[in-house]
């Protein structure tokens, strides 16, 4: 076994006679496996392996995983100690590991390949002259056209490039502005007609036409609609306003958003009008721009996992959803509210809180108590308590300005004591967290 093993390992150059096991060991990283083959990181090189654990591919600096068919791969030839000054080379590697070598030397480039065995190369080394190289017909099928920012599935792009403006500065970038190609490098959104296109998500993007100026110490008057002076010599800056564009390039809506965010897995982003603390109003808007501010849906879109949303139903039902959009009713109770993964309701003067697990409801605790009207808090992180508690707060106890009487019971529904506690901060706000019964 032990003569086999040396000629094979005489006859296959590139590979390691080991097996999966032991190159596991050897490795500091080993990916997926497509196609029967993975990438495995080794001494700060890379190259592929099969699944018995043996090199089939030469060592290079960087491999990125199979997309398409196709692995990118890169050499550095000339190093800028980990900078933008490296001068790199780009491969492909088909399904069957055969390298396909460019025949013009690729320096900068997409980490995956679209689904037209295309991608978006550089091979000048400067900034804004990116195109489109097509891997089977080894040649570029589009003008150098400037950085793509953001790459769809199918090869769609947003692009960036810099403007020079004659009112700035002949020599340096004054701002960026950008546009939408496919995946052939045509044009969907031209230049000069956007000066900002954000990522997609959900097939949308927010977009501006209004100029965004570096803060250059000058003294120059920008031309703009509408400016806001950031004080002397440093001219003026825009204010910026977005709007929503589909990937056809559509305008949804106008500019009239002073921040737009990008849509969720739920298909909900949150949006703002106005500029200051007095006239500033938040929106929730979903991917057909209708206001969605008031769904606890869209409200619990955005949370993180097990923190519910509670609310009530057309119908009156109490209801908690998470952010998968998963809802789960209350029974009978009058009214609910929330608290980070705890929920609790009211009916009456008793009280049950229940705790969400992986999309199951489960009652912690019922409590009796004499009055509805009494503030509900959960008492977390209190140096003088050794325990989380719920703590009932009776509301002639509002009249003091730090202590409150209040009673306090296990999550588990046990009694604790009732004593004062530093139940408010300064400008009598609460120090912990208030149930809100809806």
């Amino acid at each position: 076994m032990y003569k086999v093993c040396m000629l094979i390992c005489g006859v296959l150059l590139l590979q390691s006679c080991m097996n999966l096991e032991k190159r596991k060991e050897q490795c500091n990283f080993i990916g997926e496996f497509h196609n029967g083959f993975a990438i495995c990181s080794q001494d700060d090189k890379y190259f592929m392996i099969d699944e018995e654990g043996q090199q089939r591919t030469d060592e290079f600096d960087m491999i990125y995983d199979f997309k398409h068919g196709y692995a990118v791969a890169y050499k550095v030839v000339r190093s800028g100690r980990g900078t933008l000054e490296d001068m790199r080379e780009f491969y492909f590697l088909d399904k069957n590991l055969k390298v396909v070598k460019p025949n013009i030397t690729i320096i900068g480039c997409a980490e995956s390949v679209n689904s037209y065995g295309q991608v978006w190369a550089n091979s000048s080394g400067k900034r804004d002259e990116w195109g489109v190289f097509d891997i089977n017909k080894n040649n570029y099928i589009s003008d150098f056209i400037g950085y793509p920012q953001w790459i769809a599935e199918d090869g769609t792009a947003v692009l960036s490039r810099g403007v020079r403006d004659p009112y700035i500065s002949m020599t340096y970038v004054d701002y960026y502005e950008h546009a939408l190609y496919d995946r052939n490098g045509n044009a969907i959104i031209p230049f000069g007609k956007f000066t900002y296109i954000s990522d997609f998500s959900k097939g949308l993007a927010c977009y501006s036409s209004k100029k965004k100026y570096k803060y250059e110490k000058h003294s120059a008057v920008i031309p703009c609609e509408k400016s806001k002076k950031r004080g002397a010599g440093l001219g003026i800056e825009t204010v910026v306003r977005f709007g929503y564009i589909n990937i056809k390039g559509e305008i949804l809506t106008t500019e009239k958003y002073t921040f737009a965010g990008s849509f969720n897995e739920q298909g909900y982003a949150k949006v703002s009008q106005g500029w200051t603390n007095y006239d500033m109003k938040n929106f929730i808007i979903d991917v057909n721009m209708k206001d969605c501010t008031n769904n606890p849906i869209a409200i619990a879109s955005f949370y993180g996992d097990d923190v519910w949303e509670t609310y009530k139903d057309k119908s009156g039902n109490c209801c908690a959803v998470n952010n998968k959009g998963n809802i789960v009713s209350l029974g009978s109770a009058v009214d609910v509210g929330n608290i980070e993964k705890l929920i609790m309701t009211k009916k009456g003067t008793v009280y049950k809180l229940y705790e969400i697990i992986d999309g199951n409801l489960k009652q912690l605790a019922e409590i009796k108590r004499e009055r509805s009207d009494e503030v509900v808090l959960y008492v977390k992180n209190s140096k003088a308590r050794e325990t989380e508690t719920i703590g009932f707060l009776t509301p002639n106890s509002r009249k003091m300005s730090f202590f409150g009487y209040c009673s306090e019971y296990r999550l588990d529904g046990g009694f604790v004591r009732t004593d004062w506690l530093d139940v408010y901060g300064l400008e009598n706000k609460y120090r912990y967290s208030q149930f809100i019964f809806k």
